[in-house]
């Protein structure tokens, strides 16, 4: 037996790649806030460079909107920045050329998310916001894919007889996460048309979605158990509990403005933020769902291990 080591990502760009991870979890808060809270417009103009929208923070006098919407402007600038340096750091030192162009399109992604906010201020269309809001969704789950494929090895594992034996249920994962990915981003695309275009077909639809999905996600939990996902299946399984009970609660309040828009129902700030929780969850479920996509697919072992390959010599053993 002889090992074979496995190309493998500097541990630096990792981390910037997890960094980037983190620094889209706020932005996705505060976008989704800034929906709830109505805020979008609140400043009509499409550009606004970092700098002077810092100055004019620190200039005060600014409404709570106001900070809200620009603090999500300079998350995204933020996120825009480290988007950036991923890809450049990528072509730099990563060795695997898939890599690189997954960091260029997370990159891409990143650009043409930037342009479709500038776009729903310059054009204040309800439909271009959802739009927005749901390409969020793909933005995010691409930058958590970049994430963890820097984290793996480029190799796939040497199959043995009880990988062989296994292979139905691998064939089972592949294909159910493939529903679950566009079972999941369809119920995101509901969701995001009843926060914008606040229709109860739009919220009769997302909600029976979501029963359907659940039952998809929890046999899809039970398959990534199955095949050794543990650590993804228990954070999907997690998170999907916690979007429940947000989902929950975010519809009654939605119920009691859209049935009834003349009542003057008013949210709690308490609920506004349960909402914009709800999306931001829903976020991490797709892109959870995704990771155990891919990993179903390519199949690669952890970081750092080496893989065990029979010498052409060794095969029958020594006589």
């Amino acid at each position: 037996m002889t090992n074979v080591p496995l190309a493998s990502t500097p541990r630096w760009l990792f981390a910037m790649a997890v960094l980037t991870v983190c620094a889209a979890l706020p932005l996705l808060l505060i976008g989704a806030h800034v929906t709830s809270t109505g805020t979008g417009m609140v400043d009509s103009r499409p550009y606004v460079s970092p700098v002077q929208a810092i100055e004019e923070f620190l200039a005060g006098e600014k409404s709570f909107g106001w900070m809200i919407e620009h603090s999500h402007r300079l998350a995204g600038w933020l996120v825009g920045l480290c988007g950036t340096l991923l890809a450049a750091g990528a072509w730099w030192k990563e060795p695997r050329r898939g890599v690189r162009w997954l960091a260029t399109v997370a990159f891409c992604l990143i650009g043409v998310q930037g342009v479709l906010g500038m776009y729903r201020v310059g054009l204040n269309n309800l439909h271009v916001a959802w739009i927005h809001g749901s390409f969020a969704q793909i933005v995010f789950a691409t930058l958590v894919t970049v994430a963890m494929v820097m984290g793996q090895s480029s190799q796939k594992k040497q199959q043995t007889q009880e990988d062989e034996a296994d292979g139905l249920h691998g064939l089972h994962l592949r294909r159910w996460s493939q529903l679950c990915v566009a079972m999941v981003f369809l119920q995101a695309v509901l969701g995001g048309m009843a926060r914008h275009e606040k229709t109860l077909l739009a919220g009769r639809l997302h909600l029976l979605g979501a029963f359907v999905v659940t039952v998809l996600l929890v046999a899809l939990i039970r398959l990534a158990l199955g095949s050794g996902l543990r650590l993804q299946a228990w954070l999907l399984a997690t998170l999907l509990v916690v979007q429940i009970l947000l989902g929950i609660e975010s519809f009654i309040s939605w119920l009691a403005r859209a049935v009834d828009p003349a009542s003057g129902f008013q949210e709690s700030p308490m609920l506004e933020l349960i909402r914009s929780g709800h999306y931001v969850v829903g976020a991490m479920v797709f892109a959870v769902t995704v990771a155990i996509a891919v990993k179903a697919h390519l199949g690669w072992a952890p970081s750092g291990i080496s893989v065990s390959v029979p010498m052409p010599g060794k095969l029958e053993g020594a006589r």
